[in-house]
């Protein structure tokens, strides 16, 4: 099946409905793969309001920018968990964070360098004005490589593809669902993105993968993942969402936030997963700014932007992507805290960039900040539907996001949602020595 237009089978003369379960309340009724429906897209919606939250979807509230409420934060230890050899800390990571809700904890992927993953406690958030006084996550399960070494094997049929990261984690059921990509993929060799572990993080040969998911490059969707409301489900077109934007290569990424609805009942070695392609922005249709703009600032995308984590409170239509964006005028090329050099080149012929918190070689929009992209679900269910272009599908509203002690350079680095408590929270690199992490927690109204 292809992504979006494969809500309708003509050959079955069925809609398609990703099924199952996402989250952790079990599978499906029949614990098997999705099953197709029979009914047109009306009656999908009819029944959809049959559930908890019945009614007309567009009497749901929108969210924005004062219906989150900073609760506090609280960060990650010090130290090394696991292999006394690795690097198994926390430092310059925090990615992919996944709401453990049998738990009340938090999977998280550690440092950048190695790629695994531990599962910390939540502590009750503090206000706390300096970061030293902020309460520290308890480590309830050390670093583990989850992959089990395969976390490189995402090229065709398993290739091996260079500088694998895992993009995101979801809890579904007794199973944690990753997504790995290749955070540098010159040669577009990627094919593969998802794959299955366990819950428990030292067991071994839980691992299955990597699965295809959808027709678009995994640079489209082998990043951050979400539940989707029951609600939302059947006019989304899944139980799940997954998606990936703004990595480097852009040719083979969105352009601002992208989106897709898949069952993971679907992830299966022997064929494709399908994904119903909800909202992004490839190359050739730039709807919220152009990678290669560098004449003015533009903050709803410009090649600072970065986006790297979605929710989808229940009870509303908004679906809030979590991330990085620029202020400033974008401009490639080597960062220097000295304005007079800026718009002048090096001896090699590169450009010098403004940007006094970054000196690589690389995107610039100087200054930073962490950045809320809103988007109302009944757009992207009329994108599911076919009824209109993923790339015409715009947010309502984009804010910036107060988290005090972010560090600027880094930004966000993931989001996940507590839907009995109503927290979302946001992981990102502080102000902390070493790239030491923090979450900051947010209340929804």
């Amino acid at each position: 099946m292809s992504e979006r237009r494969s809500v309708w089978s003509g050959a079955l003369g069925v809609w398609l409905v990703l099924a199952g379960a996402c989250g952790e309340g079990g599978g499906s009724e029949d614990g098997g793969a999705d099953q197709p429906s029979d009914r047109g897209p009306d009656e999908i919606e009819a029944e959809a309001g049959d559930g908890a939250e019945a009614g007309d979807p567009a009497a749901l509230p929108l969210l924005h920018r004062e219906d989150l409420t900073r609760l506090g934060a609280f960060r990650l230890p010090n130290g090394n968990y696991g292999d006394p050899d690795v690097s198994d800390s926390f430092a310059y990571g925090a990615t992919g964070p996944a709401y453990h809700a049998a738990h009340g904890s938090l999977f998280l992927v550690g440092h950048d360098w190695n790629q695994w993953v531990a599962e910390v406690s939540i502590p009750e958030p503090s206000g706390a004005a300096s970061f030293d006084e902020l309460p520290v996550a308890s480590v309830l399960q050390d670093m583990r490589e989850i992959t089990e070494g395969h976390l490189a094997e995402i090229g065709a049929a398993g290739a091996p593809v260079q500088y694998g990261k895992i993009g995101g984690l979801l809890v579904v059921g007794d199973a944690l669902i990753g997504t790995a990509y290749s955070w540098y993929d010159a040669a577009i060799e990627a094919e593969l993105s998802h794959f299955r572990s366990g819950l428990e993080l030292a067991a071994a040969g839980d691992f299955a993968g990597m699965f295809k998911v959808g027709e678009r490059n995994p640079g489209f969707l082998a990043g951050y993942m979400a539940v989707v409301p029951e609600r939302w489900r059947a006019l989304l077109g899944g139980p799940c969402v997954t998606g990936q934007a703004a990595v480097p290569i852009i040719s083979r990424s969105s352009q601002g936030p992208a989106l897709f609805a898949f069952g993971p009942a679907e992830l299966s070695e022997a064929s494709e997963a399908a994904a119903i392609w909800l909202v992004g922005y490839p190359q050739e249709h730039p709807t919220l700014g152009d990678w290669t703009n560098t004449t003015m600032p533009n903050p709803a995308y410009n090649m600072g932007s970065t986006v790297k984590g979605v929710v989808i409170p229940d009870g509303t239509r908004s679906v809030l992507f979590f991330g990085k964006t620029g202020l400033g005028i974008p401009c490639y090329g080597l960062g220097t805290d000295d304005p007079s050099l800026a718009g002048t080149f090096d001896p090699d012929g590169v450009e010098w960039c403004y940007d006094p918190v970054t000196f690589d070689k690389g995107t610039h929009a100087y200054p930073y900040v962490a950045y809320v992209w809103a988007y109302d679900a009944l757009d992207l269910a009329a994108a599911s539907r076919g009824e209109v272009e993923p790339w015409d599908v715009v947010p309502y509203e984009m804010w910036e996001l107060d988290l005090p002690m972010i560090n600027e350079a880094q930004g966000v680095q993931g989001a996940t949602w507590d839907p009995a408590r109503r927290r979302i929270f946001v992981t990102h690199m502080s102000i902390g020595d070493w790239g030491i992490t923090a979450v900051t927690v947010l209340g929804v109204s």
